[in-house]
């Protein structure tokens, strides 16, 4: 089971009705309510919360999912252990080529959805910044760096490139 993504119990239909039932998280918070509470986070939080969204988008397009809207209102953080949980698949698309295997309107290729899936992160990761004056610069410049390469770019940087930097390594 992965533990950074909401997990699905159960899913049936009923009739025309589909029901899903999916796990009960218990207190937590939007990313953005945590990150209003916490004015000033500890790099270690920073760093923690960064790692977990990172893995949880990189398992995302492991499953051959975008999903296509990480923000700070569709993580929720579980303060004790410090976890997060990635939710709403609403604007999710398949990551294929195929274009008989998925309606269009379902799919992304892979190359674009990297490219957005890293934009995301790196729009969370400016808004963790602003509540943790000790994220390296090093480390926002190697992300502004990602999002400015063009989709063609063969420097496009990848998910797993991110968590290979050496912040997010020094834990």
């Amino acid at each position: 089971m992965c533990f950074i993504l909401t997990h699905c119990i159960c899913l049936q239909k009923v009739c025309k009705t589909i029901m899903l039932v999916m796990e009960y998280l218990g207190p937590c918070r939007t990313l953005e309510d945590f990150l209003q509470k916490h004015q000033h986070l500890e790099e270690r939080v920073a760093r923690t919360l960064i790692l977990q969204i990172v893995k949880a988008a990189q398992e995302c397009l492991r499953r051959k999912i975008c999903h296509h809207d990480i923000h700070d209102c569709n993580i929720l953080v579980i303060d004790r252990p410090l976890q997060i949980k990635l939710i709403d698949f609403g604007c999710g698309m398949h990551i294929c080529h195929d274009p008989k295997k998925y309606p269009p309107d379902t799919r992304i290729s892979p190359k674009k959805a990297v490219k957005n899936t890293v934009k995301q992160l790196f729009g969370i990761m400016r808004e963790i910044e602003k509540q943790c004056s000790s994220i390296p610069e090093e480390f926002m410049a190697f992300m502004n760096t990602c999002i400015t390469l063009g989709d063609d770019d063969q420097r496009l940087q990848t998910v797993q490139q991110i968590l290979d930097q050496p912040w997010l390594k020094n834990q």
